[in-house]
C-alpha cells in the first residue's frame, strides 16, 4: 500500500529531521553562545573546528559518517547529520550573541553583579528568537532535504523502515508505469517543507519579526 508507506515514511523523515535539528541546536547554541560572549582563544579554537567541518561538503560528510556508524539504523543517520549540523547553528549563535554582549541592558546586569550564566540564559537569548526562528526553520528544512538525499542515495534509512528518499530512489524505474509512486512520495518531502515553512513564518509574525 503506497499510502501507508508514505504516511510510515513521512513520520521517519519528521522524526529523524526533528533529532537532527535538536541535536545541531542545542550543541550549536552552547558553542555560539560561549563563542560570541567571551570570545578569545576559545572562539577561534571552536570556530576553526566548524570551519573543518563545513570545510568538506556536507554530503560527502555525512555518507562517511553514515559508513562509520553503520548504514541503514535510522539513529545513525540521526548522529551523522546531527554533527554535520552543529556549525551552521553555531555560527548564527555566535554572530547574535557577539551584537548583544555590550548592549546596555547586558552592560547593566554586568554592574548589577549578575553572573555569565544568567547573563546569556536571561538576558541574551530570549532576544536572539528573531534570529533563531528563521535559522530553526531553515535548518529543518535542510534536515528533510538532507535524510532524504541520504536515502536515495541507499546510504540512510533502509528498508524494513520506510523512508521518503528511499522510496523516491525505487520510483525511478516506475516512472511511466506507476508515476503515482513517485508522486506520492516527492509531494510528502514538499509538503512537509512547506508546511514547516509556514509555521515558522506564523511564528516569526507572532514574534514581531514579520511586518
Amino acid at each position: 500500500d503506497i499510502f501507508s508507506r508514505v504516511l510510515q515514511g513521512a513520520g521517519t523523515t519528521f522524526f529523524i529531521s526533528l533529532c537532527v535539528v535538536a541535536i545541531g541546536v542545542s550543541a550549536g547554541t552552547v558553542i555560539g553562545a560561549l563563542t560570541g560572549y567571551f570570545g578569545g582563544w576559545g572562539d577561534e579554537i571552536l570556530m576553526r573546528l566548524c570551519d573543518s567541518i563545513t570545510a568538506f561538503p556536507s554530503i560527502l560528510l555525512a555518507l562517511v559518517l553514515i559508513s562509520i556508524l553503520g548504514p541503514g539504523n535510522k539513529y545513525n543517520v540521526v548522529i551523522a547529520l546531527g554533527i554535520v549540523f552543529i556549525p551552521s547553528f553555531a555560527r548564527v549563535t555566535r554572530t547574535a550573541f557577539a551584537a548583544l554582549r555590550d548592549v546596555n541592558y547586558v552592560k547593566s546586569a554586568r554592574l548589577m553583579g549578575a553572573s555569565s550564566g544568567r547573563i546569556l540564559v536571561r538576558q541574551i537569548l530570549p532576544n536572539t528568537t528573531q534570529v533563531l526562528l528563521p535559522a530553526l526553520t531553515i535548518g529543518f528544512d535542510g534536515a528533510v532535504l538532507a535524510e532524504a538525499s541520504r536515502s536515495y542515495l541507499r546510504g540512510g534509512v533502509r528498508p524494513p523502515d520506510a523512508s521518503l528518499g528511499y522510496m523516491l530512489s525505487e520510483a525511478q524505474g516506475m516512472l511511466t508505469s506507476a508515476p503515482w509512486y513517485a508522486l506520492g512520495s516527492g509531494g510528502a518531502i514538499v509538503l512537509l517543507i512547506f508546511g514547516v515553512g509556514l509555521i515558522g513564518e506564523g511564528l516569526q509574525r507572532r514574534n514581531g519579526g514579520v511586518s
